[in-house]
């Protein structure tokens, strides 16, 4: 299992890797995009033989697992006929790249005079120099378990750097000094092989300058360890019949790509007592504004709430009550493609090349077709989304200005941006700075699946719909297919993948709009769907809650997935509703769980996940255990814990019990399928 994306490495010699593709039918343009680049479909496009059809690229990769696709024109993503391919548990295939360099030829063990230079590597671009909490974090990637010694060198002051997190190819190395403001270079040791890194690559002590600024934005800082509640907007409650479609069917009825069951305004306003009882400090809507589809993804107007969700007065004053209550609003931007109907593509459908929109789009020939292949890029290939040129001055500022118009009528905190890889990363980069210049505070979060280094480096997003975490908790938990260590040392790469700061704000999840109900994948068993749940609401980050998911509803994938919310379930009876309350309010009310640094824990155990959770005096631990069988623990404890731990220790959760054997040493008895988190009175 290859855990997580690691940043970028400055490498010795060349890991080139070149990609190769004859497309079936005539392409005018072909990418590859895959776990490298974050599945972004536009930073590598290939090129074609000048004598034939093939397409080509080379790209700098890191040693490891790839998982790839090439897009043709734009919208068509296609595996690798010549690759082996999987499936990805969510209805997607992608072919396999398993990429090692000569020097991966050996497997790796600590001591054995050898080391696998092509994986060393430190890039100051990608966070491996951040200043965090009166810190100066110097991070380096090198191949696991390959050396005996790694030095940060300072001023000719060997500094040891600590093993932060690690998947089955690569670890991460960590050394912490306050306000470094000297040059530095690194020393990497196994028996009597030395390996010196400097700023010119492997063999130079040249060394590396400090950033003696913070270079990168930061994320707002409201928003670490907030609690999301995300809403289908057609789905969650329908408050008023006056504006109904024709045709909307009972709230009960099976979902359907087309059907409308009435879910407005009036609805969320009416919930707004649960929603607060919940102890949520955010609501993402699903896009709002007006557009032909149930989803609402296919946007006519974005100066306009869809007259079926209910007014522009209406939702202005649904957010100022929602903010009156401590609830932040989140909206959905579709910046990427619009609706047919939208007024420029409107326009090139009726005046063809006469239309002054004509470069907003990408028009391949006149007139205008739609069906299973138009004549124009369009998001995924479907018609009904043609996909917007950003590059043009004219459709980019009509976009950016969508901003300026929701600031100023609705109490906005934050825009959560739809396919946003699919996007020019110079568009974000715009887009952030209209954001920050209307409101500093506006949270900017970027839909991805997958690494998000490239986006989250202060100059674009925030934030990314954490996708990665969903992967443990579903192969984890739900699945049974890992071990708590897998999931764990998955979680503590991702962690350590980014900057702490970002980490601390990445929109975790369980599931989505896009994606099955997680109780669905547990199969049905409400004691896994708790046990995610706990995971969720106790590891670093945002966490956002699926509509219903708190009440145990079921769905598989689109469109099934986007039932009406079954407010039946919503009782003091139903257990799961309680966790998830109990959770959040534990949550809120503890300063180590909601933006506490993370430590793993060392146990003895292919069941349970333990880690620690540390905010200045505020400290915790989270004990996660998927066995059906009791579980006893026993868990060595740092020296700095000892003071912590001289107090009475509880489970805040209630069924964990909690003794003290001997010095250094906590023994927990874990009921089957259950967490514990345990705190110091």
């Amino acid at each position: 299992m290859i855990a997580a994306l690691i940043p970028t490495l400055i490498q010795a010699g060349g890991l080139e890797h070149e990609f190769v593709f004859v497309p079936l039918n005539q392409a005018s343009s072909v990418t590859v995009a895959g776990t490298f680049n974050g599945w972004n479909a536009m930073t590598h496009p290939m090129k074609k033989d000048v004598s034939g059809p093939v397409w080509r690229a080379k790209l700098r990769l890191r040693p490891g697992r790839h998982l790839y696709k090439f897009v043709v024109n734009g919208s068509e993503w296609l595996p690798d006929p010549k690759a082996p391919n999987e499936k990805d548990g969510d209805g997607n295939v992608n072919s396999v790249l398993n990429f090692l360099p000569a020097d991966f030829a050996q497997p790796a063990k600590a001591g054995d005079g050898r080391l696998s230079v092509s994986a060393i590597g430190h890039d100051q671009s990608e966070g491996d120099f951040n200043t965090y909490r009166g810190q100066s974090l110097i991070k380096l990637t090198l191949r696991a378990d390959d050396a005996e010694r790694v030095w940060l060198v300072v001023k000719g002051r060997r500094v040891p750097m600590n093993r932060l997190s690690a998947d089955d190819l690569l670890e991460i190395r960590q050394a912490g000094l306050p306000s470094l403001n000297s040059p530095y270079h690194f020393v990497i040791e196994d028996g009597a092989k030395k390996v010196i890194l400097g700023s010119k690559g492997i063999g130079s002590d040249e060394p590396f300058q400090p950033i003696t600024r913070q270079e990168a934005a930061q994320p707002p800082k409201w928003t670490a360890g907030l609690v999301l509640y995300q809403v289908f907007a057609d789905r969650f409650a329908n408050g008023s019949k006056g504006n109904d479609p024709e045709g909307v069917v009972a709230w009960n009825s099976q979902p359907h790509y087309y059907n409308w069951f009435g879910g407005d305004v009036a609805g969320v306003l009416s919930k707004s007592s649960y929603l607060k009882s919940l102890g949520i400090g955010a609501l993402y809507f699903n896009p709002v504004f007006h557009g032909p589809s149930n989803h609402r993804y296919e946007t006519t107007d974005y100066n306009k709430v869809d007259w079926r969700f209910g007014t522009n007065s209406e939702f202005a004053g649904l957010t100022k009550e929602l903010q009156r209550l401590g609830i932040r609003t989140i909206l959905d931007g579709v910046f990427n493609h619009t609706s047919t109907d939208f007024h420029a593509f409107k326009s090139l459908r009726t005046e063809g090349e006469k239309s002054p929109f004509q470069n907003w789009f990408f028009v391949k020939s006149f007139p205008i077709t739609g069906g299973r292949t138009p004549n124009y890029l369009a998001w995924n290939g479907y018609e009904s989304m043609p996909k917007v040129n950003l590059d043009n001055p004219a459709a980019r500022a009509y976009m950016l200005n969508v901003l300026d118009f929701w600031n100023k009528n609705a109490e906005i905190s934050g825009w959560r941006l739809d396919v946003a890889n699919e996007v020019s990363m110079d568009f974000w980069r715009a887009f952030r700075m209209r954001a920050k210049s209307l409101d500093p505070s506006l949270w900017i979060i970027g839909e991805n699946w997958g690494n998000g280094s490239s986006w989250l480096k202060g100059d674009q997003w925030d934030s990314q719909m954490g996708y990665e975490f969903r992967q443990a908790a579903i192969s984890w938990i739900a699945k049974g297919q890992w071990n708590a260590q897998q999931a764990s040392r998955h979680l503590f790469s991702v962690y350590h993948t980014y900057r702490p700061q970002v980490s601390q704000n990445l929109m975790n999840l369980l599931g989505s709009h896009d994606t099955p109900r997680f109780l669905t994948e547990c199969g049905g068993d409400k004691r896994l769907a708790a046990l995610g749940a706990t995971l969720l609401l106790t590891w670093p980050g945002s966490p956002s809650i699926y509509y219903g998911d708190e009440l145990g509803m079921e769905g598989g994938a689109d469109p099934m997935n986007r039932k009406g919310m079954q407010w039946e379930l919503a009782s003091q009876s139903n257990t799961l509703l309680s966790h998830y309350k109990k959770l959040i309010s534990l949550r809120n009310s503890t300063p180590a769980l909601r933006t506490g640094d993370p430590e793993p824990l060392i146990l003895k155990s292919d069941s349970v996940m333990g880690f620690s959770r540390t905010e200045g005096n505020s400290r915790c631990l989270v004990f996660v255990n998927r066995s059906s069988n009791e579980q006893v623990i026993d868990v060595p404890l740092r020296r700095d814990w000892e003071s912590w731990t001289r107090h009475r220790l509880r489970d805040a959760l209630g069924s964990a019990k909690v003794a003290r054997p001997g010095r250094g040493l906590l023994r927990l008895t874990l009921a089957p399928v259950s967490g514990a988190v345990i705190l110091s009175n």
